[in-house]
């Protein structure tokens, strides 16, 4: 069975929420379903580290919602996942 991401109850301030969420920036990335945008939902690793979470990429929500996806100086993706009212995760 898909996993889905819900609504957070409430979110917190737009600046609070931003994330680095590009493709780029991790690996052993699988899809795990989708969240409640239709967006699909990945579980993933950041490169260089052994955590794992729960979430979108920025690629993804480009096409959706351009408006919650910024770029860090360096040129990477970040995505307000306070607008999207969901949260990234660290899976288990």
């Amino acid at each position: 069975m898909a996993a889905v991401l819900s609504k957070a109850t409430a979110a917190p301030a737009a600046t609070d929420t931003s994330v680095e969420s590009d493709l780029r920036l991790k690996t052993n990335i699988s899809r795990i379903g989708t969240t409640v945008f239709g967006l699909p939902l990945y579980r993933f690793s950041y490169l260089g580290s052994d955590r794992t979470f729960a979430g979108v990429m920025a690629q993804d929500v480009l096409s959706v919602r351009p408006d919650a996806v910024g770029r860090t100086k360096s040129g990477f993706y970040h995505v307000n996942y306070g607008m999207l009212g969901i949260e990234m995760k660290e899976a288990a």
